[in-house]
């Protein structure tokens, strides 16, 4: 794995920063993943892909692909495989193929998918009696040079991380209905030490202007000495092929599954002056996992401990000064010391005999 000392931001990328790292190096938690997020707001579509190592055998890959449709339903998969990786991963049904280096990825997938309703997001049939055929083909087209993180060390999350803005077109096809797909696009790629006992919550949340201009927003929380802090606040606006650093003056955490309806305040600065945004979700689905993310659950599981963390994923749209931007909310809490009274031991305790 290269050491990315310093931040970069640049179109020169190897075809080896697009795929998986090869040897993976033996380091307890090692972990590489891949996320894709997009939303067509003409359309009302949304997309997010995540594929990632299985932490018990990081040779096996595990893929979740989230789908928004015009009616607010989601189409949910997730299943586990390995494939031909030499343009990118491959899993079981999903596939991320590198067609340019830094600029031009497409997403395929080809199989089956469990069709949630709007109202059981929260708590889709953990049996589904029916899934759907999906058919996805869209291509991401990068609107910025790669953005590379500097070198994390001792970070729960990741030590190698890129991110990107981009534009994607395509299809959709649910069954038998065809949805065309033209709007924007966000993607990361991360690599190193993933273990979360201590993680408490994120906001990763981007957007981009019809103008060209963008901004991405990340803000992480964990357990240092016993106390909760926010270990990383940072902001960037993209504009004229600059990457702006920027700063956080407002992006309202997610700490419950109550706070994600409706829109929120975001304020950033930089030396463009001060931007105010009013995000406006277009869309919601969750998904739970625990400390070593094995696998997720389309659903917020109360009483489960072992699979403390939420995320809320939500296509969305950003105004500003008459201007309105698209793109992507994730927003991720804790549920563990709501989850508490749950905890078998302690319910032993306080009722057992």
């Amino acid at each position: 794995m290269d050491i990315i000392e310093k931040e970069l931001f640049t179109w020169d990328v190897p075809l080896a920063d697009e795929t998986l790292l090869d040897p993976l190096p033996n380091i307890p938690h090692m972990s590489e993943n891949f996320c894709f997020t997009g939303h067509d707001p003409e359309r009302r579509l949304g997309y997010y892909v995540h594929i990632g190592r299985w932490i018990k055998d990081p040779e096996i890959l595990r893929e979740l692909l989230i789908l928004w449709l015009p009616d607010g339903s989601i189409l949910w998969a997730q299943s586990f495989g390995r494939g031909d990786c030499t343009r990118g991963p491959s899993v079981a049904c999903q596939r991320l193929v590198c067609e340019e280096p830094g600029k031009r990825v497409r997403i395929l997938y080809n199989g089956p998918m469990q069709h949630i309703p709007l109202t059981e997001v929260a708590r889709p049939n953990p049996e589904p009696t029916e899934l759907d055929k999906v058919e996805v083909d869209l291509l991401f087209e990068g609107s910025s040079a790669m953005w590379y993180y500097p070198q994390v060390e001792d970070a729960m999350w990741s030590k190698w991380h890129t991110e990107q803005w981009g534009r994607v077109k395509g299809s959709i096809t649910h069954v038998d209905r065809n949805y065309d797909f033209s709007g924007v696009g966000y993607r990361d790629h991360s690599r190193g030490p993933r273990y979360l006992p201590d993680y408490r919550g994120h906001s990763w949340i981007q957007g981009q202007f019809p103008e060209g201009d963008s901004f991405a927003i990340y803000k992480l929380w964990q357990m240092e000495n016993g106390e909760e802090r926010e270990t990383l606040s940072a902001a960037k606006i993209h504009k004229d092929g600059k990457l702006i650093p920027a700063r956080v003056i407002q992006a309202p955490r997610l700490t419950e599954s109550l706070d994600v309806m409706g829109e929120f305040e975001l304020v950033i600065e930089s030396e463009l002056g001060r931007m105010s945004m009013i995000a406006q979700p277009r869309g919601l689905a969750f998904f739970s996992f625990g400390d070593l993310m094995s696998h997720f659950l389309p659903s917020i599981p109360t009483g489960d401990t072992k699979f403390h963390f939420t995320n809320a994923e939500q296509p969305s749209i950003f105004t500003s000064g008459g201007r309105t931007a698209v793109g992507h909310v994730e927003r991720n809490y804790y549920r563990g010391r709501a989850e508490m009274p749950f905890n078998p031991e302690r319910l032993r305790q306080a009722y057992g005999r």
